[in-house]
């Protein structure tokens, strides 16, 4: 047997595959996440995974160490329609938002009465416009989770239920942010922007949840230190890539950590020459 397929065989964990890479790797239990980790960048040394497959790996792994609470939209950033809205205000807040689903709240964000998706708005206007509106015959059940749920149980709940968003809420029933299966799936194969995601370009840093922020790697770190009121050093390096490759002394692979003062940064896209984009987390 050569050397190539006793690295795949050795390729099995306790941690959650995908079945077509599994078809792929015939394998046997490893010790440790360490080992499974080290085992498979070989195999995509040596051309048995490509990059992207190992990248996807990692983070099939990663959020199994992830709860809800720690990539949700936070409750105040939360975009919400109400059950009392007009169609010309629904459509209003579809098109500055740019979202497709909302949360329908009644008295205040803690009374959420359901989901309005905003393609069941267009149909029902198409097809009931010249009649009474009522946002009531429109909304979907909504789905009521914690924020400890873990991140890889809710993905398996969103395919089972066939349900796109849920909304977080703490002990008390009280609302504490929404989760997207976006963004979940985010944190297996990286950021996943569509064209709306244009108006963002021209930031560097974008707050994405509670004490959690999305920046990229060339944000220089001048403009990082006037954002967060620090003093990163700016003697060595330029951007925050840079300072970040070098503490890991190499260019760091997806799902990567590391804490820099107050600081946690995570890789979460990264090509073989550079750093393109990080979560940062504030403590």
């Amino acid at each position: 047997m050569n050397s190539d397929t006793s690295d795949s065989s050795e390729i099995q964990t306790k941690f959650w595959l995908p079945n077509w890479v599994k078809r792929f790797m015939p394998i046997k239990k490893t010790s440790s996440e360490e080992e499974l980790l080290f085992l498979l960048k070989r195999a995509a040394d040596r051309d048995i995974v490509q990059d992207d497959t190992l990248k996807i790996i990692h983070g099939a792994i990663h959020i199994t160490k992830l709860q809800v609470r720690d990539i949700m939209v936070p409750r105040a950033h939360m975009v919400c329609v109400k059950v009392t809205d007009s169609k010309s205000e629904l459509l209003e807040q579809i098109a500055e938002s740019q979202h497709t689903r909302f949360p329908i709240i009644g008295n205040d964000i803690d009374d959420v009465r359901g989901i309005l998706h905003s393609k069941d708005l267009i149909i029902d206007l198409v097809e009931n416009g010249k009649n009474t509106f009522d946002i009531s015959r429109l909304h979907r059940a909504a789905s009521f989770i914690p924020e400890s749920k873990k991140l890889d149980s809710l993905l398996k709940d969103f395919r089972a239920d066939r349900q796109h968003m849920a909304i977080v809420v703490d002990e008390f029933a009280h609302t504490t942010g929404l989760i997207t299966i976006e963004d979940v799936l985010e944190q297996i194969v990286g950021d996943i922007e569509d064209e709306h995601d244009q108006e963002e370009e021209g930031q560097n840093i974008v707050q994405i949840a509670t004490k959690k922020y999305r920046l990229k790697g060339e944000t220089p770190i001048e403009d990082f230190n006037a954002f967060f009121r620090v003093n990163l050093p700016t003697d060595q390096f330029d951007t925050i890539g840079g300072l970040v490759t070098r503490r890991f002394e190499r260019v760091p692979d997806h799902g990567d950590t590391v804490r820099i003062e107050s600081f946690t940064f995570e890789i979460v896209g990264a090509d073989d020459r550079s750093i393109k984009l990080l979560h940062v987390s504030t403590s």
